[in-house]
């Protein structure tokens, strides 16, 4: 049994070794990897009336605009990105 043990360590040493820490600071370490914010309050201008005014950064001409559009299709439109982005 030792003798696999040692094969394993040889062909793969970082999955056999021992954890430097604990699992919070694992957590605290991968946390800003792993949780990432899809759209941050202060893009979010308003929400009124069943719409939401928001900014967003146009990708052909760099420049920061403000839409507004109906709170479901905003949300239809952000769960869209997230999940291209794989963030849901």
């Amino acid at each position: 049994m030792t003798h696999i043990i040692q094969l394993l360590l040889k062909v793969c040493p970082l999955c056999f070794s021992k954890p430097v820490a604990g699992g919070n600071q694992a957590l605290k370490y991968l946390a800003p990897y792993i949780c990432r914010v899809a759209i941050t309050n202060n893009r979010i201008k308003n929400l009124e009336k069943g719409q939401v005014c928001f900014r967003f950064k146009n990708t052909e001409t760099k420049q920061w605009q403000t839409d507004t559009l109906p709170a479901l299709a905003f949300i239809h439109l952000f769960l869209t990105a997230c999940a291209a982005q794989g963030l849901c």
